[in-house]
């Protein structure tokens, strides 16, 4: 998934941020499919966006990885994270939509 791909999902979900910065997956996973952003948005609060591209089914093995690399994302930054949110483009396990509402995480499809 592209930068511009990103910025369009942003601006269609009307998500302003400022302070981006792309962390690196590289260090916590091996997919390509997935990608992380972290900002500050307007009422000042941090945050942590996922973007997931894979064609693939979400399932709730992946989403329990997702949380893994965010709570490493936050002990490698120091930053407690008030909003996380996941962004998808393929079809998601209506128990994987549970444990995200569960676990404070926002989560729409691209």
């Amino acid at each position: 998934m592209t930068k511009q791909e990103i910025y369009q999902v942003l601006e269609a979900k009307k998500i302003i941020l400022k302070n981006i910065s792309w962390v690196e997956l590289d260090k916590f996973t091996k997919k390509k499919t997935l990608v992380a952003l972290t900002g500050i948005d307007v009422k000042g609060f941090y945050t942590l966006l996922f973007f997931r591209s894979a064609k693939a089914r979400f399932l709730s093995k992946e989403f329990e990885a997702i949380d893994e690399i965010a709570g490493k994302i936050a002990d490698q930054t120091g930053v407690n994270f008030k909003k996380k949110a996941i962004f998808y483009s393929s079809d998601i396990c209506s128990k994987t939509a549970n444990l995200m509402k569960e676990n404070g995480y926002k989560h729409d499809s691209m």
